[in-house]
């Protein structure tokens, strides 16, 4: 699935100003609810809704490893929260309905 979590971080990182310090998508893919907050160098954070040409970029590939996931696992996840760090961190922070959230769930962490 590296493929998958390479195509979502780019994508994540194409909607943020260049030189970001840090990037987080929060999503709850079945409210249609995506959001991106960057931090950028020089401080501070810009929350981004996503355009029409990030949303096509970031939900196929964000719906792929959700699909993936439950069908290792069997379950589905309800929200989700990717960050994007520097020298290229990439985590995805998964919450399932029974556990409130993002702040639960499974942590997949790539460096």
């Amino acid at each position: 699935m590296n493929d998958l979590y390479l195509a979502l971080g780019r994508a994540i990182a194409a909607q943020c100003p260049n030189g970001f310090k840090e990037a987080r998508l929060e999503a709850v893919p079945d409210q249609g609810s995506y959001r991106i907050v960057c931090a950028p160098a020089e401080g501070g954070e810009v929350t981004l809704g996503l355009n029409e040409g990030g949303s096509a970029e970031i939900r196929p590939p964000l719906a792929e490893i959700r699909a993936r996931m439950a069908a290792e696992d069997g379950r589905e996840w309800r929200s989700c929260t990717v960050t994007l760090s520097p020298g290229g961190g990439f985590a995805l922070d998964v919450g399932y309905a029974d556990e409130g959230g993002a702040d639960g769930g499974l942590k997949i962490e790539i460096r």
